[in-house]
């Protein structure tokens, strides 16, 4: 299953809306940003969402600063994860206390075997150390939040062998994309999810429901075809789409495709709830 980290949080409002979507991960930014926090802000919105709920991850996010302040702030603020999104080499990585996320940035006209090479050159480093690889697109003068992708192909194989989260450019309009073509372990948004520079509830919600309703749809494929060795046939009746309708831009390939009655009974209730967040960002919709 891909995991979705909500990054550049700032406020507890969106904080919280993360929580309610059903996001995993969520990112504050310490490094000089528009999206940056004080370690003060940091901690309270990490206590408001930990009031909440002890399930999303909270990640801190820092630039090429000094290891011993990056893990002051990270147990003052009781982060979960650092987040190293700067220069920093993989030796770096061994004298930070909390598990990390090392950024890998992917330059234009590089191969995915080089990629391979340095992934496997941290994994090796790093080889006693919890840690997670987030690939994002290579801009210069910029640490993050670009909105810039960059050639998904290039990330494939690293999937298959290392645990990679997926940065640059991604929105609720093809984060669908990202995951059929690549099946990372987790997807990454910042600005994806913003309107004005401000993080937008709204897109927030729409971005985890997008990616929760290929989850789900996955999900029912492989139950029908266990239990009919195949997909979809027209003899079953069809399952009602609410909040979808005839939306032919959704990507996945189950769109109003016909279920078997005992399924349909089986997931309606979950199919509703996600439904609703593609309707209009409510988790609460369908009660």
């Amino acid at each position: 299953m891909t995991r979705v980290k909500i990054c550049g949080i700032k406020e507890k409002a969106h904080a919280l809306a993360v929580v309610e979507a059903g996001g995993d991960f969520m990112g504050l930014v310490f490094a000089p940003s528009p999206r940056q926090v004080t370690p003060t802000q940091a901690g309270k919105i990490v206590g408001a969402v930990k009031s909440r709920s002890d399930a999303i991850g909270m990640v801190g996010v820092f630039v090429n600063m000094p290891a011993p302040e990056v893990n002051t702030i990270a147990s003052f603020c009781n982060l979960d994860w650092v987040q190293l999104s700067g220069d920093e080499p993989w030796e770096y990585c061994r004298q930070i206390t909390k598990p990390v996320i090392k950024a890998v940035r992917i330059r234009q006209g590089q191969s995915s075997e080089q990629i391979l090479t340095d992934l496997a050159a941290g994994a090796k480093i790093l080889s006693t150390k919890k840690h997670l690889y987030l690939l994002d697109s290579q801009v210069e003068g910029r640490y993050g939040g670009t909105g810039t992708t960059f050639d998904w192909s290039l990330a494939r194989q690293a999937a298959e062998r290392f645990p990679i989260i997926i940065a640059g450019g991604l929105t609720p309009e093809n984060v669908a994309e990202v995951i059929e073509m690549v099946a990372p372990w987790g997807v990454d948004t910042s600005s994806g999810v913003e309107v004005g520079g401000a993080k937008d509830i709204a897109k927030i919600k729409a971005f985890i429901g997008r990616l929760a309703l290929d989850i789900l749809f996955t999900h029912i494929h492989d139950a029908i075809k266990a239990e009919h060795g195949t997909y979809c046939s027209g003899s079953y009746p069809v399952l009602p789409s609410p909040g979808l309708g005839d939306d032919s831009s959704f990507p996945h390939p189950f769109r109003q495709q016909p279920l078997p009655q005992g399924i349909v009974n089986l997931v309606s209730p979950g199919v509703s709830q996600v439904f609703a967040l593609q309707q209009d960002g409510s988790s609460t919709y369908f009660g």
